[in-house]
């Protein structure tokens, strides 16, 4: 086995670490190309001079109701949550009026386009 061994200047520890850090190089390069190839088509990742985020405050409504399921325990009675949902928007929009209550509601959770 010793006749067909090459003496050669290059290890072969030494040709993997070479190839190594060439790889390691070159997927650097090529990352760093599709990084930057991929942010000039991404949005902005600040905020616009002038920008101010929305501060509203949050509001939370519980509602409860006993004997509220159906026989199987799966889902609601109709009327039973038609009552908790009424008495919810009312708790949250301050109106009687259901088609009041939507209009409020919606109005208040309605943001205007920013350019």
């Amino acid at each position: 086995m010793s006749a067909d061994r090459v003496d050669s200047p290059v290890s072969r520890r030494r040709l993997l670490g070479g190839t190594a850090a060439l790889a390691g190089a070159l997927t650097e390069q090529v990352f760093s190309r599709v990084e930057a190839r991929s942010r000039a088509g991404e949005p902005r990742r600040f905020a616009p001079a002038g920008f101010v985020p929305l501060s509203a405050p949050g509001k939370i409504v519980k509602v409860s109701k006993s004997d509220v399921l159906m026989p199987k325990w799966l889902f609601p009675k109709e009327d039973a949550a038609r009552a908790m949902l009424e008495r919810a928007m009312t708790e949250l929009t301050g109106e009687t009026d259901l088609a009041k209550r939507s209009r409020a509601s919606s109005t208040k959770t309605t943001r205007s386009p920013s350019r």
